[in-house]
């Protein structure tokens, strides 16, 4: 299953000195998804604020193959989130983008289950899913563990309450 709704980008000059390295792709959904070759690209980007903010997309998510390493855990894919328009130079944990980042790597492996690696300061292994959609519907996304609910419909954010369980991620 593709991950129908990222649209491929030509790569830009102005994306390579925004981010400060020459990803192999790019894909715009809500957001910029940059993926780059390797997992040491992705934990060493510095990348601009000022440069991404002259950017298409909302928040920004670069994104590399995992490797078996200490630091990330033996990951499918190991992942950074900037949000410089919303005042975030980095987010430590970005579920948002885990919606463009797991449907990638879930299509491009070949697996509904992927372990996602998150490089920022909190170094957080995220474990996700993928769940085909129905007829004419795309594919949805979601992630297990956590000890609350959370769903988001595109454009309808609702907390439900605490507890322990599954954290669902849905993409319409």
């Amino acid at each position: 299953m593709k991950w129908i709704f990222l649209k491929p980008l030509k790569i830009t000059g102005e994306m390579i000195a925004a981010i400060g390295a020459e990803p192999v792709e790019a894909y715009m959904g809500r957001d910029l998804l940059w993926v780059f070759d390797s997992q040491e690209t992705v934990m060493t980007l510095n990348p601009d604020p000022e440069k991404l903010k002259s950017l298409g997309g909302l928040l920004f998510q670069a994104t590399g193959p995992g490797k078996d390493t200490a630091a990330s855990a033996s990951a499918d894919c190991v992942s950074r989130s900037f949000a410089p328009k919303l005042n975030v130079p980095e987010d430590p944990v970005c579920g948002s983008g885990h919606c463009h980042i797991v449907p990638y790597w879930a299509g491009r492996l070949g697996k509904d289950n992927i372990t996602a690696y998150q490089a920022s300061g909190r170094h957080s292994l995220l474990p996700h899913g993928r769940r085909p959609g129905k007829a004419g519907r795309k594919s949805r996304a979601f992630f297990s563990g956590g000890n609350f609910y959370l769903m988001i419909l595109l454009r309808l954010t609702a907390f439900i309450g605490q507890g322990a369980g599954i954290g669902w991620l849905f993409l319409l």
